[in-house]
């Protein structure tokens, strides 16, 4: 129940924020080039949270369905590993971060 309260907020949050900015445009800033910029630029941070929030609740609801492992099964380290930096690339990518793997 946690979970899902705190996930529906974290969506909520940038939902308002996406809404008042359209209901600014739409209003007082419609002829302010700079404030549509700006806050067309916000929404666009705010719809890639909200992407990123939803891909993380798609990544646990598969890690749900998935068979757990058994103690003792061998792990292939490195196809993990690359699978977690593939994963997480674009967000580091956006975030001006270099992954880099270097197995010995």
């Amino acid at each position: 129940a946690d979970f899902i309260a705190n996930a529906s907020h974290e969506l909520r949050t940038p939902l308002a924020s996406i809404a008042g900015f359209i209901e600014t445009l739409r209003g007082p800033a419609r002829s302010d080039p700079a404030a549509r910029d700006q806050f067309l630029q916000i929404m666009q941070n705010q719809t890639g949270r909200m992407a990123r929030l939803i891909d993380d609740l798609l990544s646990l609801s598969r890690l749900e369905m998935k068979p757990y492992l058994k103690p003792g099964t061998e792990v292939d380290l490195r196809q993990t590993i690359d699978s977690v930096i593939d994963s997480l690339g674009p967000l580091a990518a956006e975030n001006g971060v270099v992954v880099e793997r270097e197995f010995a």
